[in-house]
């Protein structure tokens, strides 16, 4: 019986032998993978010591160029406050200058207006001279004739004091056409200090040639006369 105890306890210390040959195997599988881990965990903690330092140099880098950004944004701010305010001043001055072109408009439009008003004034007393100085000339103003300017014959120059008989056919207005003239010779004009033409016709010595000359052409005009001139 003492031997059968012994062996009971033999098995047990086989039984025990091995379970700690099996604790102390996975044991040494455990320090292993460990091992392997703590290696694993190094170089990672390496790797991401890396990463970190290389985010950090980057983010160091952003900062310094968003440093750099604030002060260009902050200098721009600047300009474009100078440029603001040298628009608004610049707006002011075209206000200033548009009312005074409003201005200077209205007074050249009243300018306009008041020459316009002369221009009338100018055109009724040039009438009214040249109505005077048809009636000094013995002209109706029904005698007054306003022709198209066409190929007249070439004025005749008075110089001199030689006395000289002429036919006054009439005064104008403007140059007389060519058709209303062309029937009659030695044709001559002279203008009166109101821009009117005063035409004649022939040029003679003695009263009776002129006279003989009127009753010629007195058909084509009745109501010439006989004027005496300085030549």
């Amino acid at each position: 019986s003492s031997k059968s105890k012994i062996t009971k306890l033999n098995k047990k210390i086989s039984k025990i032998d091995k379970k700690v040959s099996d604790l102390t195997e996975q044991n040494n599988i455990l320090k292993s993978n460990l091992s392997k881990e703590k290696n694993s965990n190094k170089k990672l903690s390496t790797d991401l010591y890396k990463s970190l330092r290389s985010k950090k140099i980057e983010v160091d880098k952003l900062k310094l160029d968003l440093k750099k950004s604030n002060n260009q944004l902050a200098k721009l701010s600047i300009t474009q406050a100078m440029h603001d305010s040298i628009t608004t001043n610049l707006n002011i001055k075209i206000s200033d200058l548009n009312q005074k072109v409003d201005l200077i408009n209205t007074y050249l439009n009243k300018a306009n207006d008041d020459n316009k008003a002369l221009k009338s004034t100018n055109n009724e007393l040039k009438e009214l001279f040249i109505l005077k100085d048809f009636e000094i000339n013995g002209v109706k103003p029904s005698e007054m004739v306003k022709e198209k300017e066409n190929t007249s014959p070439a004025p005749k120059v008075l110089i001199g004091n030689r006395t000289i008989y002429s036919v006054q056919l009439g005064v104008y207005m403007q140059k007389p056409s060519y058709s209303s003239t062309k029937d009659l010779d030695n044709i001559w004009y002279n203008t009166n200090d109101n821009g009117t033409y005063v035409y004649y016709s022939g040029e003679f010595d003695s009263p009776q040639k002129v006279t003989a000359h009127k009753h010629k052409i007195a058909k084509l005009y009745p109501n010439a006369f006989v004027v005496t001139l300085t030549k």
